[in-house]
């Protein structure tokens, strides 16, 4: 692979990472909803763990997603 390869890969890349960013929804400081395909989801890093806690908010709308984490007090 040349170089002029490489740098259009890692654009293409870029591009998704930054579609992912705007559809993510900050619920409170290390905690996110996010879209994946059509359902929402909810991540959350762990510190002590070093890892994510995600878990399927199982609705397609955004509003009700919200509620949700709202009612688990989680935001």
């Amino acid at each position: 692979m040349t170089t002029e390869n490489r740098s259009n890969v890692r654009g293409i890349f870029g591009a998704q990472e930054a579609a992912i960013q705007r559809r993510e929804i900050a619920i409170f400081d290390e905690a996110v909803i996010y879209k994946r395909g059509a359902y929402w989801h909810f991540r959350m890093w762990l510190n002590n763990e070093r890892k994510y806690a995600r878990q399927s908010l199982r609705t397609r709308s955004k509003t009700t997603a919200i509620e949700k984490e709202k009612e688990a007090g989680c935001g």
